[in-house]
């Protein structure tokens, strides 16, 4: 992972560089670092893990291999792979068995076989626990312990032909299975176990997931539901439509309040459990090379590993950069960005932009398939479950394991009118004479943002000021006030260069323009200028009050002492230092006492004598931040 953290370092400096603290707003997206394979790797990649070392272990079509973000190495472990996972060692299932690998005396990766697979009795999955794994397959699920020494043994068996394991989770240090793709069992330590909860009938769990002391289903229903060790219910999104249009096939944990999704055509969705609103949402159009994901996957640097059509991708969630620049609709150069009012605002040689959010969706119309029996007074009870055909169960398990070969998903059937297994009440007759209905449902074309131009803020836009719940924009042709969308223009016709609030005095400004500094203050609805220095044959940059009378400014050359003499009349003395030339000085407040900061040091300002010396004290090392 040597690769990836020298990227996150760089990033992280270009943030300090820029100053660029939009936080961690939800219209912007982590930042995304996408990975070739390498030839001879199938572009379908099913699981990722990491290692103690650092490395991914990624699970391929065609193998298992090793990336250190960089270098891809083929383990060549023997069979077709299904599964793996990290405890001490990697442990992997092909369709040979269960086996782990370790590091042989010469450096090499070595495997080793710990259970045989028989008769396509193929263990799929593997379970996390405190001294080790669970692994699971249709008939069996067994315990192998990591430490001290590896060892096997068979916690639960039932070769029935009637039922099959589906799945498995460990949830608040209960163990579950899932048996034939819909009912959550709880294993007891007998080896037996109780049937706590399942799916509406007719439909079937396609994957799961553990978050945050819940377990997660998704299902043919195309909903997604939550188990939480003793009901079964589903779990609503904010953005609902968009989910469900994109199809969910997968999901991972990514913190305590946030799981992903894979989908089949809506790339992977972040979504905040606690209440379901999405915090991101990354496919084409925010950067994702391709729609379709194959798979999730974690580091520990909080790292989200996507598998797609076109490589792998990794979007850190960890390092406070995000990324705004596939939004369309902004134009010119960038100089300036705030966040206000939980929006992302962004100055340009242009002019204002803000970041909306733009949501499309394409009407689609899709038939519905009706269940019908006679009418009656009063609805049936639902129908208590019964123990299916035992050649139905067969037909599914052979569809679960041809499955764990291609990881095809499965689609939701078509979109009925209840999805909680009741049935519709009509008239009795025969179902080809029954009037086609269709069901009118919104299809995802794109969920993104876009920059639209505040019009009524004109020029080019060189700082943005959040203050006072109001946003300050200051641009070539004056000084804008934005406040709730509506735009006032406060200060006119002059270049100005920066502006800065006065601590003590809400209503205040220093402005610093082409040839003088002035003192915006606002009475009553008005805002009246009062020049601090006028005709100075430069740019003023920086100013900083530092009692009732007196500022101090700098320009690109000069630090200047501004005085008031009476009411709205200043007096202005350039402040010198003997046998030094500043280089574009900067004043500044730092610990509470006032400086001049340029690239020959830091310039410590005597109130008593008005003049400034040098601190020999200062940190070189700290004046380029303080200053940027």
């Amino acid at each position: 992972m040597i690769a990836i953290r020298t990227v996150r370092r760089f990033l992280f400096l270009l943030l300090v560089a820029f100053q660029l603290q939009v936080g961690l707003a939800q219209d912007g997206n982590p930042f995304l670092t996408h990975y070739k394979l390498p030839d001879g790797v199938s572009n379908q990649n099913w699981d990722f893990v990491q290692g103690d070392n650092g490395l991914m272990y990624i699970l391929n079509r065609k193998g298992i291999f090793s990336f250190d973000g960089l270098q891809w190495e083929n383990l060549k472990v023997m069979g077709r792979p299904i599964a793996l996972a990290y405890s001490n060692d990697l442990f992997y299932c092909t369709d040979r068995g269960v086996g782990y690998m370790d590091i042989s005396p010469e450096g090499q990766f070595q495997e080793h076989l710990l259970i045989q697979s028989t008769d396509e009795n193929y263990f799929y999955k593997f379970c996390h626990l405190s001294d080790g794994l669970l692994v699971v397959s249709p008939t069996t699920i067994c315990k192998i312990t990591t430490q001290p020494q590896i060892k096997v043994d068979t916690i639960h068996f039932d070769d029935r032909p009637q039922v099959f394991i589906s799945d498995l989770f460990e949830l608040e240090g209960g163990v579950y299975h899932i048996q034939n793709r819909a009912l959550i069992c709880l294993n007891k330590p007998d080896g037996g176990y109780e049937i706590v909860a399942g799916l509406p009938i007719g439909f079937d769990m396609t994957f799961s997931f553990v978050h945050s002391e819940n377990a997660y289903f998704g299902a043919t229903d195309n909903k997604l539901y939550r188990f939480d060790g003793d009901r079964l219910t589903p779990f609503s999104f904010d953005d609902q439509d968009y989910i469900v249009a994109s199809v969910p096939t997968g999901g991972v944990s990514v913190d305590d309040k946030t799981f992903a999704l894979a989908t089949l055509n809506g790339g992977s969705v972040l979504v905040n459990s606690n209440d379901g609103t999405t915090a991101y949402t990354l496919n084409y159009v925010s950067g994702l090379p391709d729609d379709e994901i194959y798979s999730l996957g974690r580091d520990s640097d909080k790292g989200l590993w996507l598998s797609h059509g076109m490589g792998i991708s990794r979007a850190d969630l960890n390092v406070p950069v995000k990324s705004y620049s596939y939004y369309q609709g902004l134009r010119g150069n960038v100089l300036s960005a705030a966040m206000y009012n939980s929006k992302l605002y962004v100055g340009t040689s242009e002019g204002l932009f803000s970041l909306d959010e733009k949501r499309d969706y394409k009407a689609i119309s899709v038939p519905i398939r009706r269940k019908v029996k006679p009418a009656v007074a009063q609805p049936d009870p639902e129908p208590a479950p019964t123990a299916p055909e035992p050649e139905t169960i067969e037909k599914k398990k052979r569809g679960f394991l041809s499955r764990l070969f291609s990881r095809g998903s499965d689609r939701p059937e078509n979109i009925e009118v209840q999805s909680s297994g009741q049935y519709v009440d009509a008239p009795v007759q025969e179902a080809k004479d029954l009037p086609p209905q269709r069901r009118t449902i919104y299809q995802l074309q794109s969920v993104t943002h876009h920059y639209d131009q505040v019009q009524a803020v004109k020029g080019k836009v060189k700082q943005l000021l959040p203050y006072n719940g109001k946003l300050y924009v200051l641009s070539n042709l004056g000084l804008f006030e934005v406040d709730d969308g509506k735009v006032n223009h406060i200060v006119r016709d002059l270049n100005l260069t920066f502006v800065e609030p006065l601590p003590d005095s809400p209503n205040s400004f220093i402005l610093g323009a082409d040839g003088g500094a002035y003192l915006a203050t606002k009475l009553r609805e008005e805002w009246v200028l009062h020049p601090l220095v006028e005709g100075y044959n430069g740019q003023i940059v920086s100013a900083i009050k530092f009692d009732n009378q007196r500022f101090l400014l700098s320009s690109e050359f000069d630090v200047l002492l501004v005085t008031q003499q009476q009411a709205n009349n200043y007096e202005v003395t350039k402040i010198a230092i003997p046998g030094t030339q500043y280089s574009n000085p900067i004043v500044r407040w730092h610990k509470e006492k006032p400086y001049a900061f340029s690239s020959s040091g830091a310039y410590l300002f005597d109130a008593s004598m008005n003049t400034l010396m040098l601190d020999d004290d200062f940190p070189i090392h700290e004046i380029s931040t303080i200053m940027f």
